[in-house]
């Protein structure tokens, strides 16, 4: 293929450019503000505008929940921001769709996508930051923790 020379391109702008205010000034002078609103169905909402908020009776999700496959920790308070190398028995399985054990202080639960945070729980670990004693009984985690990580909050969705 060949290159061809056209008459356009950043080089060839035959007028100056705009300084930004002049270019903001233009563009929200250009802005119609559309004020007519009318009632359709759902099914019929597709590329619509909402004219005022939706508010919902109920929170989505009802519950904290896990928002990946990994251990829910009751960390304590020496154990934030540590450079690593903390340890935690783990004493529960939650599943989807099951509510946990309160955790102690120190202890984890094995925990799943979308399962309620446990009692107790302030953090979740992605699974591929833990190592996990060869019975499943322990896990050790080498990097700094933080409170609140990988935790979707009730009335996260809608609320």
């Amino acid at each position: 293929m060949k290159n061809q020379e056209v008459d356009c391109g950043c080089d060839q702008v035959k007028q100056p450019l705009l300084a930004m205010d002049e270019a903001l000034d233009f563009l929200l002078n250009a802005v119609v503000i559309n004020t007519n609103t009318h009632l359709v169905s759902l099914d019929n909402s597709l590329y619509q505008v909402l004219a005022q908020d939706v508010c919902s009776a109920i929170n989505v999700p009802d519950f904290d929940n896990s928002a990946m496959d990994g251990f829910a920790i009751n960390l304590k308070e020496d154990q934030v921001n540590t450079p690593g190398g903390v340890s935690f028995e783990v004493t529960d399985r939650i599943p989807a769709g099951s509510i946990g054990n309160t955790l102690s202080p120190g202890c984890a639960a094995r925990i799943f996508t979308g399962a309620p945070i446990p009692q107790g729980a302030n953090t979740v670990i992605m699974q591929e930051e833990c190592e996990a004693s060869e019975d499943g009984s322990r896990i050790e985690i080498w990097r700094p923790l933080s409170l609140d990580e990988n935790i979707r909050p009730m009335g996260n969705d809608i609320q």
